[in-house]
């Protein structure tokens, strides 16, 4: 089902929990937000475990995030960015404008 979603409920998939500190930040008892670009996340698993950057880009086709800095060796040498599953990271910081917050006030 996950796979075959249409995209406007793919974009559900695309959420990751918020840290501690920006919890208490924005006074919040929910736990997890959808991604958006720009949002400063930490990797808490894989190889790349305790990387901190910011979202280059959301992908909804693959459900993908991929994150600065996070990069791979392809077979001809040249780097590109890997593509990192949202779960697999922390919202540390974002730009939580109106809209944004109250999806995260909403019940």
């Amino acid at each position: 089902m996950r796979y075959n979603a249409p995209l406007h409920k793919r974009r559900a998939f695309l959420r990751a929990r918020l840290g501690k500190e920006l919890r208490e930040k924005l006074k919040t008892d929910k736990r997890s937000a959808l991604i958006h670009k720009g949002d400063k996340v930490k990797v808490v698993t894989g190889e790349k475990k305790n990387h901190v950057g910011k979202v280059l880009s959301v992908d909804y086709s693959e459900l993908k995030i991929y994150v600065e800095g996070v990069l791979h060796k392809t077979a001809k040498g040249t780097e590109k960015p890997q593509p990192v599953d949202p779960s697999n990271v922390v919202i540390i910081d974002g730009t939580f404008d109106k809209d944004r917050k109250l999806a995260l006030e909403r019940r």
